[in-house]
């Protein structure tokens, strides 16, 4: 083999080694990208989770105090166009109801997030925010 031959072997090695690494480089910005989406997405829910509780943690607290006075059932329901501000979060609307019995169920939303309690349920579910679909089930 020449030296010319040989140069352009080792040019040609140079080349694939540089295009596979960007190639591996870009897959690995990718995955990068993408799992840190996820994670965006996820703390998100959790945060507004956390929101949920506080909320229901309130009306729970609100409810030990009036129950001795408060013989019914209480509604609380705040529409898209007023502003509520709760533990430093602004929610766009959304409805609590309270039964007698201290049973609570809701479903409260802002621009991203939705979360729903039953009334039979302690569990909330958490959801991403679409218009018109944040309702207690």
């Amino acid at each position: 083999m020449d030296y010319e031959t040989q140069m352009a072997n080792e040019a040609k090695k140079k080349k694939n080694g540089q295009l596979f690494g960007l190639i591996f480089a870009l897959i690995l910005l990718g995955g990068v990208a993408y799992f840190y989406y996820n994670y965006q997405q996820g703390s998100g829910a959790k945060k507004f989770e956390k929101i949920a509780k506080s909320l229901l943690d309130s009306v729970n607290e609100v409810y030990k105090s009036d129950k001795m006075f408060e013989l019914e059932d209480v509604t609380y329901t705040f529409p898209d166009k007023s502003i509520v501000n709760f533990d430093e979060r602004t929610l766009k609307g959304g409805t609590i109801n309270r039964y007698q019995n201290g049973n609570v169920e809701f479903a409260i939303y802002d621009s991203d997030w939705c979360a729903t309690k039953t009334r039979l349920s302690n569990k909330i579910e958490v959801t991403e925010y679409k218009s018109g679909e944040c309702v207690i089930k």
